[in-house]
């Protein structure tokens, strides 16, 4: 059910909202895990030693990809004051968020979703709408468009984006791991203005089953590989390796800088070493593409020393 909501907004403001953040602009507080830079005394996790050195033995290809139009997260920057507003119906029932439905009827209220909005096509059908200046962001797993007034979704949840960007243990997201959609995405004004100042969000090809560690919230791990990770597991480049040497792009450079100086924390699970860049931004024509980071070698990659483990109690009928 659509409900529109007429709220008078400065049109400079809305105008501003809708175009996509400034240069230096980055989700979510100076302190949040995200934007904190690795320290320099930061030690390898000593069960992952060899991690990546095993992954590169047993995986032959495996290389280091970004997703970009295809399993990544369109972003529909907006005024969400003047933005139409719906009740959208969460068919995950069993996957309860209180900060969208807290009165638990399977109803997301009052939600804005801009005109033109759409959905990532494949499986999770994944899509953020975010306010930056108002500092307000609303995710969406397997979101879809009935028609006129109709948005439905198998989960909806809402983030501040001046604030941790992290869920208290147990709360559900949009991800397997709790994570906001826009945390960790790499975005075009970071790559016009020639750094990315955040950690970035890694889907590894298998991840545990039922343990996660923080930042993590939840974990929807169900692998029985070996090669296993923890939703939530920090990764860093190794610093001491000179990127200009790689023979990536300029873009590569940055985004390889960025692996080296805030890591990357895994997401989710998929069928590759995967990062994430906003799918729906016309800026990456001719300058991002799938296969840009080949040049970076896995095993100059470490898992940085995990926070206690987390158990989660799944019951067996709940999948994504």
């Amino acid at each position: 059910m659509r409900r529109v909501i007429g709220i008078a907004v400065c049109g400079a403001a809305a105008a501003a909202a809708a175009t996509g953040p400034p240069p230096g602009w980055r989700p979510f507080a100076d302190d949040s895990p995200w934007n904190t830079p690795i320290p320099a005394d930061a030690a390898a996790d000593p069960r992952y030693g060899d991690f990546f050195a095993r992954l590169a033995e047993a995986e032959p290809e495996a290389r280091l990809v970004i997703n970009i139009r295809a399993w990544s997260i369109p972003v529909w920057w907006t005024d969400v004051g003047s933005a139409p507003r719906y009740d959208v119906p969460t068919i995950k029932w069993y996957v309860f968020n209180e900060l969208v439905d807290p009165d638990r009827d399977r109803l997301a209220e009052g939600i804005p979703i801009p005109e033109g909005a759409t959905h990532d096509p494949m499986n999770d059908q994944h899509m953020c709408v975010a306010d930056w200046e108002a500092g307000i962001a609303y995710d969406f797993l397997r979101a879809e468009y009935h028609g006129p007034g109709d948005w439905r979704a198998r989960s909806v949840d809402v983030w501040d984006l001046r604030g941790p960007g992290v869920h208290e243990r147990g709360v559900h997201s949009a991800r397997g791991s709790g994570f906001p959609l826009l945390a960790g995405l790499i975005l075009p004004h970071e790559l016009a203005a020639g750094e990315i100042r955040h950690a970035l969000a890694l889907a590894t090809p298998n991840c545990l089953p039922q343990y996660y560690v923080y930042p993590a919230s939840t974990t929807d791990g169900g692998s029985t590989a070996e090669l296993l990770l923890p939703e939530g597991a920090r990764l860093q480049l190794d610093p001491a390796l000179e990127v200009e040497e790689l023979g990536l792009s300029p873009e590569g450079e940055i985004i390889a800088r960025a692996l080296q100086v805030y890591g990357a924390y895994v997401c989710d699970n998929a069928g590759a070493l995967a990062l994430y860049a906003q799918q729906n931004a016309a800026e990456w024509k001719g300058r991002l593409t799938y296969d840009m980071l080949s040049g970076v070698p896995l095993d100059r990659l470490r898992v940085l020393e995990l926070p206690p483990w987390q158990y989660q109690i799944r019951p067996p009928w709940v999948v994504r």
